[in-house]
């Protein structure tokens, strides 16, 4: 059985030369079967994007954790998102201002 595999689809990012991959076993899925036509198509983009997203969360889940053991480190977690709320609450405490933009005297132009 063949099964085909666009340029697109064989990796998360571009790749210029495909012949690196010419001969050699690599891991895929089927993302399109249709026997009576005799295609399949695999898809090898999905697993590795799948990869680093589980990389990704473990990289984040370890950081949460040495940052979680660390005295002080409230200052740099989530203390800084309220600081920004805080601000934006400031700027905009003297403006009442509607889904528009506008603000309670009108339009910007029409002061």
């Amino acid at each position: 059985m063949r099964i085909f595999i666009p340029a697109s689809l064989v990796s998360d990012t571009y790749e210029k030369d495909l012949t690196k991959y010419a001969g050699q076993e690599i891991e895929f899925v089927i993302s399109e079967y249709n026997p009576k036509r005799r295609r399949y198509i695999g898809d090898r983009k999905q697993l590795l994007v799948a990869e680093k997203n589980e990389q990704q969360q473990k990289h984040r889940s370890e950081q949460a954790s040495r940052q979680r053991n660390q005295p002080g480190a409230e200052a740099f977690g989530h203390g800084h998102e309220r600081a920004v709320i805080d601000l934006l609450h400031l700027l905009l405490r003297d403006r009442r201002v509607d889904a528009k933009g506008h603000s309670a005297r009108g339009p910007a132009g029409y002061r």
